[in-house]
């Protein structure tokens, strides 16, 4: 495939443990798969983050991740009929995810195909993004809902 990982500027990458306070679980792991494409903007921070697209991934410019989070973009088997998962192409499901910019997603949470992350909000910890959040507002659960929404001061 012609896949392409495109790095911002002044990129923050945390693989080590004693770098990080939070013990990680893996190192840093960008994998752009067939024809993916991981796009990061400027002053990204990810620590132990695994990030595997075949399709688009986006990281808006000042958006920080914590300890074990994983981004993708694919189910990387089709859901059914079952006979197929481990032969399927999965083209026709994967899902684009855009993450804004100054997005903050907590520890140990999950990014799944389709999610959309508005600009400025935070993710709490261990939350599984599905779908859309909007912008200015703290996020989590499973699936991730806006708990609270952000007032510029």
């Amino acid at each position: 495939g012609n896949g392409s990982i495109i790095l911002g500027d002044n990129l923050h990458l945390v693989s080590e443990s004693k770098r990080s306070f939070i013990t990680l679980f893996s190192k840093i792991q960008l994998t752009a798969y067939g024809n993916g494409v991981i796009l990061l903007g400027d002053c990204v921070a990810l620590n132990g983050t695994v990030i595997t697209s075949k399709k688009l991934i986006t990281i808006g410019s000042g958006t920080m991740v914590a300890p074990n989070v994983i981004i993708v973009d694919s189910d990387f088997h089709q859901a059914w009929p079952p006979d197929k998962r481990f032969i399927s192409n999965t083209s026709e499901f994967d899902e684009e995810v855009k993450i804004g910019c100054n997005v903050w997603i907590g520890m140990n949470s999950i990014v799944l195909k389709g999610a959309v992350i508005g600009d400025n909000s935070i993710i709490g910890a261990g939350s599984i993004v599905t779908g859309e959040i909007p912008a200015n507002c703290i996020a989590a659960g499973n699936p991730a809902i806006p708990i609270k929404f952000l007032k510029s001061s």
